[in-house]
């Protein structure tokens, strides 16, 4: 077990620094095509920074571990809205300063908890449903964008454009093979210490793919950046549900029986709430970061209590 414990913290540094370099490289491929920064921010932010759920979401599907591969995204939602907001807003208070994109981010991200309860009460996914989620995703990124100015012919040089592209494709492949160990290594500690498949990944793999997030909105944060902080996680959270389990669930099907999982539904959505109050209202007391935290060592008490690792 302890070769799984190795390999496990071995994925998630190399998904951590190759999705870094994946997003970086795609960005500066993005400029030389000349797609605005409004399409880089949202696309690299929302995808980037989830790209690491994406991965070992569809491992897990496709190896039949459908229960990681939906903890895994209930998880991490739960992290992102309670720890990452939670941290960033305790120890970087500021007032959110933003206009409607927010404000409609802040609505929007009321309805994820929703969706996902809607599905650990159906007990499934299939593809139909998952195509469903697509659509969706695919309606709120157009709504995002209505009426935004169409992207400028990009006047840069293609100097480094076949570097970054090169780069770009070994990172994706460093990504997938990490994907691959991680999910491996999770099933296999999960079976020596008798751990249901749900609290490895709501829990350990949850945490770890949600590294990206917590980088870029901390940093965001630090620099007094605190509307693009919760963007960035409420974004995340949109895309986790609706496109990491659509696209999960329209490659292979995914069956859920985890008898508690509704407890996390109920956990995700009372962050989630809070969250889109903070947006909605434009304020980050520093005490409504430090209730998120407690919120989220509350949970985790109880999805480790009867299991303990």
């Amino acid at each position: 077990m302890l070769l799984d414990v190795f390999l496990l913290v071995l994925g998630f540094l190399a998904l951590g620094v190759c999705s870094n370099t994946l997003i970086d490289h795609a960005a500066k491929i993005a400029k030389h095509i000349g797609v605005s920064e409004a399409v880089i921010g949202l696309t690299l932010l929302g995808f980037g920074t989830s790209l690491p759920e994406l991965v070992v979401s569809v491992y897990a599907s496709i190896a039949s571990h459908g229960e990681i591969s939906v903890s895994n995204i209930v998880g991490s939602n739960i992290f992102n809205a309670a720890i990452v907001v939670g941290t960033s807003t305790l120890i970087f208070h500021a007032r959110i300063t933003v206009g409607d994109f927010a404000k409609s981010e802040g609505e929007i991200n009321l309805l994820t908890p929703i969706a996902i309860t809607a599905i650990l009460l159906a007990g499934a996914i299939p593809r139909a449903t998952g195509g469903i989620m697509l659509l969706i995703l695919a309606i709120y990124i157009l709504y995002m964008f209505q009426g935004s100015r169409p992207p400028a012919l990009a006047s840069e040089n293609n100097d480094g454009m076949g570097k970054s592209i090169l780069i770009a494709i070994a990172s994706l492949a460093a990504i997938l093979v990490s994907g691959k160990v991680i999910l491996h290594s999770a099933v296999n500690i999960a079976l020596a210490l008798g751990t249901p498949e749900w609290v490895i990944g709501a829990s350990v793999i949850a945490l770890g793919t949600s590294l990206p997030e917590y980088a870029v909105s901390i940093v965001a944060a630090r620099k007094g950046k605190m509307a693009m902080s919760l963007a960035n996680i409420v974004g995340s959270n949109i895309f986790n549900i609706y496109g990491v389990l659509g696209i999960a669930s329209v490659i292979s099907p995914i069956a859920i029986s985890y008898p508690n999982a509704l407890f996390d539904s109920a956990v995700l959505f009372i962050t989630s709430a809070i969250l889109s109050a903070m947006i909605l209202s434009k304020k980050c007391p520093r005490s409504v970061g430090l209730f998120l935290i407690v919120i989220y060592c509350i949970y985790i008490y109880h999805l480790t209590g009867a299991h303990a690792f």
